[in-house]
């Protein structure tokens, strides 16, 4: 898998081989072929892990979950019971420079500082202004008019600074994917329903 024509599963956005899996033994069994492939942790390059039915992948924006087939249901996958991915609580405590990010996912919790910038951008998702609401889609607009006050920065500028925010928290054992989600010019911190939020 990866964004080459030579690999049989494309992601567009991927380089070249990614990962690999191979389902020779019976039991899927996952290659990371390039540094950044997660499961349950950050894979290094050459590493193998064998898959269960609701693990869950991820390289980058994309993520992939596991699905057993049942023998005897023409193809019909099993009901899931993948494991809860969405933060159930987060907890941003300001700092004299930056911000303490404690987030409780999959039942572990990680905490991590943030420096200035990285800490306005989450402090903007989790309590944006009104009429959003923590854990929506908040406009891109809206955030770098938060984020970089009286500056015209924009999706650039954006990019580089959520790009360095996911290296952040990947370097502290935090799979950032489950806890963004990006799509039609917005961006939101992914929380699970009635999810406890604290910022300050």
């Amino acid at each position: 898998m990866g964004g080459d024509l030579k690999d049989d599963l494309i992601f567009v956005d991927w380089e070249p081989s990614v990962l690999s899996i191979d389902m020779g033994a019976g039991t899927p069994t996952l290659t990371a072929l390039r540094p950044g492939v997660w499961c349950g942790r950050a894979l290094e390059a050459g590493e193998r892990v064998m898959l269960t039915d609701g693990e869950r992948i991820t390289y980058g924006d994309e993520a992939l979950t596991v699905r057993e087939k049942l023998a005897h249901a023409g193809g019909e996958t099993r009901p899931s019971s993948e494991r809860t991915k969405a933060a159930v609580r987060v907890v941003l405590e300001f700092l004299p420079r930056g911000g303490k990010l404690t987030v409780e996912i999959g039942g572990r919790v990680f905490t991590t500082e943030l420096s200035d910038r990285r800490c306005d951008l989450v402090a903007c998702l989790l309590k944006p202004p009104s009429p959003f609401r923590s854990g929506e889609l908040i406009p891109e607009e809206l955030l770098c008019a938060r984020v970089w006050p009286g500056e015209k920065n924009g999706r650039t500028e954006l990019n580089s600074l959520l790009y360095r925010l996911r290296q952040a928290l990947t370097e502290e054992g935090i799979d950032p994917a489950p806890l963004f989600e990006r799509r039609g010019g917005g961006l939101r911190f992914c929380l699970a329903p009635d999810a406890s939020v604290v910022v300050g």
